[in-house]
């Protein structure tokens, strides 16, 4: 009987140069490409830094102070407020007061209080009453009333402090949005937890006062 013969396999050559940049390929990987790290996420890093490995429990007033003080910040009023007038500014300061998603883009709009500077805490509701269109009227936004609100505020104080109301863009405020990152679970807790610190380190309290904010 015959035996089937199988056709004899291929195999592949590989010159010693080959095998050598093969090996030296394995010994000296090419290095990670680095991530690009937004200015929100760098400045998050360093507040989870700061409360790592802490815990509220036994802390006394100043210690708790002390560390609220390194998570207090502060909002230019510019950049949340505007005058009807300019319209580019305007939109998009009411568009910061309209999105309620939760991200770390707008932690990079505020920065760490200065010693110098006058913030201001800014309490308000985010959602506008249920009957709001009925009472204001079709095509009232209720971010526009605020955008032009924290405008008008600032105007005030800026007619104060620096007696000319044109440096109103220089006042900053505290607004949970952009003083907060809103993507960090640990990092809210621990700021919700000092919002009565927060309250003390500031220069005043500003409410956005909607007739449903006592409610």
């Amino acid at each position: 009987a015959k035996v089937a013969q199988s056709d004899p396999k291929v195999v592949p050559s590989c010159s010693f140069c080959d095998f050598h940049a093969t090996l030296v390929a394995f010994m000296n990987p090419k290095p990670a490409v680095p991530v690009a790290v937004s200015n929100s996420e760098r400045q998050i890093l360093q507040k989870r830094a700061l409360v790592k490995g802490r815990t509220d429990v036994g802390m006394s007033a100043t210690e708790r102070l002390e560390l609220a003080a390194g998570l207090f910040r502060g909002v230019p009023a510019m950049t949340i407020g505007s005058p009807w007038i300019d319209q580019s500014s305007f939109d998009k300061a009411s568009r910061f007061w309209t999105q309620t998603d939760r991200t770390n883009d707008l932690y990079s709009w505020s920065e760490d209080a200065q010693a110098d500077w006058v913030v201001r805490l800014v309490s308000h509701c985010w959602f506008p009453p249920d009957n709001w269109e009925s009472i204001m009227g079709r095509g009232v936004r209720y971010s526009d009333i605020k955008t032009a609100e924290v405008c008008n505020v600032a105007k005030d104080f800026a007619t104060v402090e620096f007696s000319d109301h044109t440096r109103w863009g220089d006042g900053r405020f505290w607004v949970d949005k952009a003083c907060i990152p809103q993507g960090d679970s640990e990092l809210i807790r621990w700021c919700v937890g000092f919002l009565e610190e927060f309250l003390l380190l500031s220069d005043g309290l500003i409410v956005l006062l909607s007739w449903t904010y006592f409610t």
